[in-house]
């Protein structure tokens, strides 16, 4: 490794190969076992699903085009040149790579003359999708990181972005290469526009495509099913796992695909991660004036930075946390070590390497994030408000406790089935406590990290809505595995551990706070407070490892028109510190016929 390091990281030019060896008959073989065990997981797409991708695809550009015909005569252009005036429908990510799957999402993006705004991309042409009747699901986030219009067309579901160029009309041709299409377009165009140009760039530095496809469609399968293919849960998402799997092609140009699987968990579970991932150096513009990574000195305390290969470079793993950091870094060491096994000692076979992770039976403790919405539209929307804060209250967990929260991606929808009614969606958070110090006994008062993020949901909803609508609620409570609902557990939930008997006496007890957080009230529009709710039973929490902990049970942070959201209320009471004791009156409890429902059941 350290050799790799010297000739791969420290020489004059690091984008040399490692090694030009051609692939073994071995090499071939093993390949060939692995995309005949990718088959049965779907992460292939049949020639009919795809060529119903393209007429999708050929759809939604037909509409473009006559969208933009639209806007251009409703203002004042002669039809004869809004005939000639057109724009450019791209698409980028999985299925732009080539390894999109039977149920994945298709990213695309608009290109418009100048003359469109992003106003009418979010007016007129939401209007025109929400007439169709093969339109489902529509909705439109105006104020995330890249704005976006997401929909299901004839079941394919679509994220459309949207990018003005500096230009009276964009041919279908256009080459986005070149930096100077870039110049006087707004950040969310040149963010918009780099989504295709990363996956172009990617695709340009790849010597083998096919290796590199059937990796790389492993690898997504490997992430998604051991739980780290989230981008905005602060794991890596689809671009960053792409670059990963591209640098190792750069590094063994004329690998197999097991191979470059091989190397992948070889380099990575080693990797010295204050290093950056990069695909190839990163040049500045001066014509265009724009803050890229590594402009910042700040930059370099990211802790696992994935660079993007195009100007202005960004850094795909801005939201990685130091407890989701350690998982990664945990299943790159697990699958090292598997791969091994499979290719050199034949112990395992390939699936064994994207086996589940058995989430809801690795952890103590569990934080439900609960987020509920009065209807399906406005949870769609609501719900992925919701998501994008979850990482500011782990952070917090790290930050204010030396909780360690590693969040699940896989979440749990409830939707009625007549399409009316209330929906909710429930996120799990695996809680690790901070070690037991001898005779030291501390308390957690989770209301300290989860106060920030009803802030920012309620900041979010506020700016979208321009107030909290009413029946918009998200809480969380700290609950144990036994607390967990049925639909964690598909297969069936494991049999308990048998509890050893403890002699009289050895237990030492002591108290310590344990805090529900209760549902501020919303205001009325006179700004008169009505009555707080009661407050949500809390399960006290304790564990071996810690002396006590909080629980917070919160509701959401909702306010009316002029209203302000009132502080949490705080609720004690003395828990013990010894785990057994705690399980006895738990159990006890838990014998009541009222006794308390199961989040998210």
């Amino acid at each position: 490794f350290f050799c790799f390091a010297r000739k791969s990281i420290m020489s004059d030019d690091p984008w040399q190969p490692i090694s030009e060896a051609a692939p073994s008959q071995v090499d071939v073989e093993a390949t060939g076992l692995l995309e005949e065990s990718l088959k049965p997981f779907g992460v292939f797409d049949d020639t009919e699903s795809m060529q119903h991708r393209m007429l999708v695809l050929g759809r939604l550009d037909a509409l473009v085009k006559e969208w933009i015909k639209k806007v251009c005569i409703s203002k004042n252009r002669p039809a004869a040149i809004a005939e000639n005036l057109t724009g450019c429908l791209r698409t980028f990510g999985s299925f732009r790579l080539g390894v999109n799957d039977k149920n994945g999402d298709i990213d695309t993006l608009i290109m418009a003359p100048q003359f469109v705004e992003r106003e009418d991309f979010f007016t007129s042409f939401y209007d025109m999708l929400k007439e169709r009747d093969d339109v489902a699901e529509l909705r439109k986030v105006e104020d995330a990181f890249s704005p976006v219009i997401k929909l299901t067309l004839d079941r394919i579901e679509l994220d459309v972005l949207f990018a003005r160029l500096a230009l009276d009309s964009v041919p279908a041709d256009i080459d986005l290469k070149d930096n100077s299409i870039l110049k006087s377009l707004d950040v969310h165009c040149i963010r918009s526009l780099n989504g295709c140009r990363v996956a172009d760039a990617i695709l340009s530095t790849i010597p083998n495509i096919e290796s590199f496809r059937l990796a790389l469609r492993c690898i997504k399968l490997w992430a998604k099913n051991r739980g780290i293919c989230s981008n905005v849960l602060g794991y890596l998402g689809g671009v960053s796992w792409a670059i990963l799997v591209a640098r190792i092609c750069q590094m063994y140009p004329k690998a197999s695909a097991s191979k470059i699987l091989s190397k992948f968990f070889y380099v990575y579970s080693r990797w010295e991660w204050a290093n950056p991932i990069m695909l190839c150096r990163i040049v500045h513009d001066p014509r265009i004036q724009m803050e890229q990574w590594g402009d910042n000195f700040l930059d370099r305390q990211h802790k696992m930075p994935i660079i993007t290969p195009v100007f202005p470079c960004q850094n795909t793993t801005y939201n990685v946390t130091d407890a989701t950091f350690e998982v990664i870094k945990a299943e790159f060491i697990r699958g090292n070590k598997l791969v091994e096994e499979i290719l050199d000692t034949k112990k395992q076979a390939w699936p064994v390497l994207w086996e589940k992770i058995d989430f809801y039976a690795k952890y103590k403790y569990y934080a439900a994030i609960v987020a509920k919405s009065p209807s399906l539209q406005d949870h769609m929307e609501y719900e992925g408000l919701v998501e994008s804060s979850i990482r500011i209250f782990i952070g917090n967990l790290d930050r204010m406790l030396d909780v360690k929260g590693s969040p699940n991606p896989a979440s749990f929808t409830v939707r009625p089935e007549s399409g009316e009614g209330e929906c909710s969606t429930t996120w799990y958070i695996g809680l690790v406590w901070p070690a037991k110090v001898e005779g030291v006994k501390r308390t957690f008062d989770l209301n300290l990290p989860a106060q920030p993020f009803y802030n920012d949901v309620h900041r979010k909803a506020t700016g979208k809505w321009g107030q909290v609508k009413v029946g918009l609620d998200v809480a969380i409570e700290i609950i144990k595995p036994s607390d967990l609902p049925d639909k964690c557990f598909p297969d069936g939930r494991p049999a308990p551990p048998k509890k050893i008997p403890r002699p009289k006496g050895s237990g030492t007890a002591g108290t310590a706070a344990s805090a529900g957080v209760k549902a501020p009230a919303p205001t009325t529009p006179s700004a008169v407070a009505a009555s707080p709710a009661p407050a949500t039973p809390a399960a006290s929490v304790a564990g071996p490892s810690t002396p006590a902990a909080s629980v917070a049970s919160v509701a959401s942070a909702a306010a009316g028109p002029g209203g302000n959201v009132n502080s949490p209320v705080i609720l004690k009471r003395a828990v013990s510190e010894d785990v057994e004791d705690l399980e006895d009156r738990m159990h006890a409890r838990g014998a009541n016929a009222n006794k308390r429902p199961k989040p998210g059941g």
